[in-house]
This record gives structure tokens, sequence and C-alpha cells, in this order.
């Protein structure tokens, strides 16, 4: 008889004893201390788990033999001989009892070996989950045991844990007798997709096929119908992918058949079915503009996992958008789209998380009018335009009346008005002056101002003789200007006003049509200031009053243009990537060509650049979230000319489809986790997104009128538990929302002769876990006999719990009782 300890570690707790002396504050009464140390002692003996280990006279063996599908007949007969070689060995104080599992039953009741049990599972004939935990039953609490588990390790449940737990608690050795793998035999073990499938775009069903040899696998729809299929070789286990397209929503079921010409011993095990859960296409709002067609050509290249509509009613604050997953803008100027509209589109995405797709070129960056837009201000890039300022030419015929009625004061007035209109002149520009007295004449042809000088002596020479007569200098100024080249063309009419009768509007309203503008000088007082501020208003001029010298005027006739630069850059630029395959899947983008042309623009911090132009690093892709929603731009026309290059690469369709679908709102209200467990489902709700007041809504697929119960377990988490045949696969449809969304629960059991090696229980961790022995086949099974010492085990640390607790109640009557002071 000895105690041992299951967990000695803890003992190295001991050493904070001398601590509750001091802490919380420095204890007074020794009793009290002594207590207290006492308590902290008792505690962590107990959790050193303490058990008291005595020779029995009466022992328990449970012998679990595996008669599964699975076994070849040698493994079945190496079996049958184990099982004969370790009841025989069984000493005379040994209760024996024999578990079956699977196959047909070769021992029935009692016999001279012991006890005969079979186990047999709803659902999976060779449960060893089962079959464990009706070993344990067979042994009583405290009660020397063993467990002899002879198998291949090919379960078809996982449900050991609870019971190999309780195993070691309890002190009970499993020895272990590993029959090994068949490996003549080849079959499809697992059938299953990454991620969540949706009509017409491009899945991948995994099958993992288990054997040695050249294989074909083959995948059919109900119907049967061919899917996909492959071809490949495999040495004991290999994941083949098969790439299919789904054409209907809801539960598709898959059956993936395996061939071969190598050797394969059964040829009734490979066929594989299983049931995918297919979601509707995203519906996508297209918005276009500059290229006809767009939305169909877009339509061809996503393919049938996308419905996209164009608008059929104003785009205003009211449209329906809740229909929607994904609104794309495919290089539509600003001015297509009210800004009521605009508005309703940052709302959305902000607050129920509708994606958002801007693309384009010309049309939608920087020319197209989005700055400062509520659509601008959700996008991950920043518009850029870039401009240049623009000095004009100019060419100005300056016409001086010379008459005599401007002698004295007036004429020089004149003079200096038109030497000052010349300040303003550069010396590409071109000048020349008109002088009329009667008759009208070039007194400076029409030159540059190369020879301001003798424009300036020519002025200076002129003096006031002659007839007023003003209409053929006009005619004559602007015939000279119509054959000179100029940004801006300019007549300036320095006059006292008094000119003859003539039909002077016409002929400025002709000088002006030709884009010609005149404008009109007052010099000295004069009463028909009326005539030359009504020529000046005809002829898109001003009209200026020069009474005396200190009222000169410089007028300016040259103003500076900006002109905006092209921010979209077409030519051959080439692609590089900045992200794995989180966004592109099996699209590789590093296969993009170069795109013909694209909008320059900057990336705001904090979005993600997905796609940039090679050296100059400009984006070309950029998404981020914004809100609840997704926003991404792409800087180039999706079916334009700038994507000229792509359109004749195969995976163009394919990475389009990616951006629409990572960009759209798939629609989940909630995020679900279904976990099986034996014969229960759980099933946990957690809401997408904070502030929502939604309940899960789920209804069994095969039964619509049975709703499916939540209980809110915390503020958005929702949780409910289902009693289930854990052999039954369990379909369930979400409804209340714009799309029905589809859920599946396939059953966690496998069939006899299809279990995955890699998912069986691991005959070899399992003996060294519970400490016992663990042979393979061809050793001698009387190696594990060595293991059947006659001890019994009691747990002692209940008892040392119960006395730290009395110590508890003693420390505290001790700290209140009064002392005698």
């Amino acid at each position: 008889m000895q105690i041992s300890f299951l967990n000695p570690g803890f003992f190295i707790l001991l050493a904070l004893i001398p601590v509750l002396w001091f802490l919380p504050r420095k204890v007074d009464r020794k009793v009290q201390g002594i207590l207290r140390s006492l308590l902290l002692a008792l505690l962590v003996t107990a959790l050193a788990r303490p058990v008291l280990l005595a020779p029995s006279n009466e022992s328990y063996q449970v012998m679990i033999v595996d008669r599964s599908a699975s076994l070849s007949k040698a493994q079945q007969a190496e079996a049958s001989r184990v099982l004969s070689d370790l009841t025989a060995s069984a000493t005379a104080g040994n209760k024996v009892t024999v578990i079956e599992v699977g196959g047909k039953p070769q021992r029935d009741g009692d016999s001279d070996a012991g006890q005969a049990l079979r186990v047999d599972k709803p659902g999976s004939s060779s449960s060893l989950s089962a079959a464990l935990s009706a070993a344990a039953l067979q042994i009583p609490e405290g009660a020397n045991g063993r467990v002899v588990l002879i198998s291949d390790g090919l379960a078809t449940d996982r449900e050991w844990g609870d019971t190999v737990t309780q195993l070691i608690e309890r002190g009970i050795t499993v020895d272990t007798f590993d029959l090994g793998h068949r490996s003549d035999d080849i079959y499809p073990a697992a059938l299953y997709t990454n991620g969540e499938l949706r009509v017409g775009e491009t899945a991948s069903a995994n099958v993992t096929v288990i054997g040695s040899g050249e294989v074909t696998v083959s995948l059919t729809d109900e119907e049967g119908n061919e899917l996909a299929s492959g071809r490949t070789v495999i040495d004991g286990r290999a994941d083949v992918a098969l790439p299919f397209e789904p054409k209907q929503s809801g539960f598709m079921s898959v059956t993936a058949t395996v061939t071969t010409q190598s050797t394969d011993s059964r040829k009734d095990n490979n066929r594989l079915t299983s049931t995918f859960a297919v979601q509707e296409p995203l519906k996508v709002l297209y918005i276009g503009h500059r290229v006809q067609g767009s939305g169909v050509q877009l339509q061809k290249l996503v393919g049938a996992g996308f419905v996209i509509e164009t608008p059929t009613q104003p785009l205003d604050g009211n449209f329906p958008l809740d229909d929607y997953q994904l609104v794309m803008i495919d290089d539509a100027p600003a001015k297509q789209l009210p800004k009521a509209f605009q508005q309703r589109v940052s709302d959305e995405v902000q607050k129920r998380g509708l994606g958002l797709v801007f693309a384009g070129g010309r049309g939608a960056f920087g020319e197209g009018g989005y700055y400062q837009t509520p659509v601008a201000e959700v996008l991950p890039i920043e518009f850029q335009q870039r401009s240049e300022k623009k000095e004009p030419t100019v060419a100005l015929a300056i016409i001086i009346d010379t008459s005599g009625s401007m002698s004295g004061e007036r004429i020089e007035l004149a003079k200096q008005m038109a030497r000052l209109s010349l300040n303003k002149l550069k010396k590409t520009d071109k000048v020349g002056v008109v002088e009329f007295y009667g008759a009208k004449s070039w007194a400076v042809p029409l030159q540059t101002m190369k020879s301001r000088s003798n424009v300036e002596r020519a002025i200076g020479r002129m003096q006031a003789t002659g007839s007023t007569i003003l209409l053929p200098a006009i005619e004559e100024a602007f015939y000279g200007l119509q054959n000179v080249k100029a940004t801006y063309k300019h007549i300036m009419v320095i006059s006292d006003a008094g000119i003859e009768s003539a039909d002077f509007e016409g002929a400025i309203r002709k000088v002006a049509k030709a884009g010609i503008t005149l404008s009109t000088v007052l010099p000295a007082s004069g009463e028909d200031n009326a005539i030359m501020t009504k020529m000046a208003r005809i002829g898109g001029g001003r009209f200026y009053a020069v009474p005396s010298q200190f009222n000169l005027v410089e007028i300016n006739f040259r103003k500076p243009s900006e002109t905006r630069l092209p921010a979209y850059k077409a030519g051959h630029y080439s692609v590089q990537a900045r992200t794995g395959s989180g966004w592109w899947g099996e699209v590789n983008p590093a296969d993009l060509p170069a795109v013909s042309g694209y909008v320059e623009v900057q990336a705001r911090q904090g979005a993600d650049v997905l796609l940039q132009t090679e050296g100059s690093a400009h984006p070309l892709l950029s998404s981020w979230r914004y809100g609840l929603g997704r926003v991404t731009a792409m800087m180039t026309e999706p079916v334009g000319s700038g994507t000229n290059s792509w359109q004749g690469w195969d995976d163009y369709g394919r990475m389009l489809a990616r951006i629409l679908s990572r960009t759209a709102d798939d629609g989940r209200a909630f995020d679900y986790q279904i976990i099986r467990q034996d014969n229960q489902l759980h099933i946990d709700a957690v809401r997408s997104f904070a502030g929502m007041d939604t309940v899960p809504s789920l209804n069994m697929a095969e039964d619509a009128e049975r709703t499916i119960n939540f209980t809110e377990m915390a503020p958005g988490w929702f949780r409910t538990t289902l009693a289930v045949d854990a052999s039954q696969a369990l379909q369930f449809e979400e409804t209340g929302h714009s799309q029905a969304r589809y859920l599946n629960a396939p059953s966690q059991l496998v069939a006899e002769d299809q279990v995955d090696p890699e998912r069986g229980l691991d005959l070899d961790r399992l003996a060294k876990a519970t400490g016992g022995a663990s042979l393979s086949s061809g050793e001698q099974a009387s190696a594990m006999t060595s293991n059947a010492d006659s001890l019994s085990l009691q747990k002692l640390w209940p008892w040392v719990l119960l006395l730290a607790l009395f110590t508890y109640l003693g420390e505290i009557v001790y700290r209140r009782w009064p002392s005698k002071n």
C-alpha cells in the first residue's frame, strides 16, 4: 500500500506559505498563522491529487476487438489471434469482458474467456468512442482495471475525447494493438469545399483519396451529369481539387467517384456523396456611361454569379437600394448622379454594409467632377487634378480719334492712354494703331511688341485735325485682327464721342461675334458718354472715363488661363500585385498583362493598394472598409479602352468577379457557427455588426414550417441546441433578408470503409496518455501482460479537500473568537 500523486508539480506552491504571515497584513496571533499555513498546504495537496494504491486480488480486463469492414481477412484473423492470446494469459483473479465493434458477432454472452458484449452505435457500426465508453463502465469505480484495444484506429466518429479523459482520471490503463491500414484499398475519404459556394462562380471540390496508384476522380451531380474530373498519382494520401460551377442556388448533392487501373481490393467503397450549400447570385446596380453596352459586357465577363442590373427609375434619394449587395459606378460623371443619390449610396455603405465599386477613366476621375462629393468622401483614393497656367497672346488694335474736336487736352490724354495700354503687353503680343480724322489709316500696322519704340513715336506724332468718322476705322481694325492668330483680340476706341450717325451697333455685334472684344475710352469731360458706354457693352468690353491726367487707367488685356492637364494616362504600363491569395483566390495577378490606360490618383492613408503600376507605383486598384461596408476604386475602365489588353487574358473575368464579390455586401446579418457533437447540434449566431436589433431566423430546409428558436446569451450572441440523429446531414435556410442564405450541417460520421487515417484514433498516443503499452501488427501480445499489476486505486483528494474546508471554518471561528483582552 502506497500513496502517489497524479499532479505532483503543484507542490511548488508550498513556497507561498511564508507570505501568508505578512500579507495582506502581518499575523499577530500565532495560532491564526498556523491555521492559514495548514489551509494552504491542504489545498496544494488536493491539487496534487493524492491516490492510495493497494494490492488487490480482483482485476478487471476489457478487451475491445475491432471487427469492422475496414479490416482485411488477414487483419481480422490477427485480431482473433491476439484476443485468444490475451484471454488465455488472464489470471484466475481477472474478470475479463470482450467487446466487439462492427462486423458479425463472433462471441455470444458469457464464455470461458469471460463476458462478451457488442457495441452498435446508431449510424456508426464501428464507433471506437462508444466502445471505450462501454469499457469504462465495465470497471467499477476505484477497482483495478485495464483496457486492451485491438483495432486499426479507423474510427467512424471522433467523440472519444471525454471518455479518454475519464479513463486517465480513473487511472485505467489502455493497451493498444495496432492492426495497421490496408495498403491495397483505394477509396475517397472526404469530399468538401473551401469557402462559400455561389451560383455562377467557379468553386473547388476537394476529394481526399486514400491508397496508392494512378487514379481518376470524377465529380457528378444528382442526375449523373459530370461536373469535373481529374487524374493524379497518389502515394498513401492525396487531395484532388476539382473546379466546377454551380448552376442553381440551394442544396446541391455531389458524388465523387474514384476509378483506377492499379490494385484495388475493394470496388464497393469508391463513391462518396456530399451535399453543398450554394448561395444565390449577388445583385449589382450598374451605373455606366461612356462605353455602349458596358453592362452586358460586364455580365459576360463575371458570369452567372452576379445579376447586373441598370437603373430603371430616376436616381434620387429614394432609390431602392435594399435589394442590392453592390453598387458599381463605371466611368459615369458626377452630373449623372444627383447629390441626393450619392448621399444615399454613402449612407448605405456606412450603415448597412453596401459594397461600392468606383471604376473608370476620364469620366469618373478628375474631369468627372466628383471632387468633394458624397461619393468621393468614401473612396479609398484622393482625386488628383494637376493644372498649368498658360499666358495668353494678345492682339490689340487702338483706334484714336484725331479729329478737330480732340484738340488740346483731349488728344494728349488719348496719347497717354494709348501708351499705358502697351505696358501689359509682352514682346510676343501684337499691336496696331488706327487713326481717324475724316479718313482712316493705320498709323502703326499690326506688329509685335518687339518694336515698341516705333509704336510710341507714331502715337506721339498724332495731331487733332479733320472730321470725326468712326465706323470705317472700326471696320479697318476688325479686318486687320481677323487675320492675326492670338488668344485674345481686342479693339480700344479712344474718342470724345463726337461721331457721325451710323450703324455702329450692327458693326460692333459683328466684331463681338468673331470673338473680338471692344472697349471705349472717353478723354476729358463729355456729355455723350452714354454712346461710349453702349458701344463697350455691345462689344463685350468696358468703358473708361478719363476726365484728366490724374484719372489715367492702365488697362490689362491679358488674362492668364489655368489649363487642366489630363489625369488619364494612355500607353503601356506594367502592373504588379500588392496582396496575396486572400483577394485573388486561384487567380494569379502576376500573369496580368500591362494596362492600356489609367487615371493617376493617390491612395488614402489606411487604404489597401491591391494593384499598382511598376516604377511609378500609381494605384490601379485600392480598397478599404468604410463604416460597415467596403469600397473599392479601380482606376481604369473595366470594359473600356484602358483594359483592352486585359480583356484577352483568360483570367480577367474571374479577377473581376473576385473584385466584385470581395467588395459586395454578402447579406450576412449573422455569422453562424455549427458544431455537431454526437447526437447534439449547437448553432451559435453572432450579429455581423453592432447596433442591429435583428434576431436570427433559421428554418429546417426539409421542413420549412419548423423554425429554430434561439436564446440570446449576450448582446448580439444567440445560441440553440438541437437533439439530432448523428448520422443525418441537416440543412438550414436563413430567411427574413433580401436574399435567402443556405447553411449545411453534414454528419460527422463516416462510412466504415472510407475513414481517413489522419482522422482516426492515434493508438500509440492513447496508450502513452494512459500509461499503457502500444504494439503493432506482428508483435506478441504477451508483452502487454506486464502492465497488469493487481493494484487498486482510491482517490484521497476529496478527503483532503474536506479537511481543508474544516480548517478554513476553524480559522474563521478562531479569528472571530473574542480575545482575553
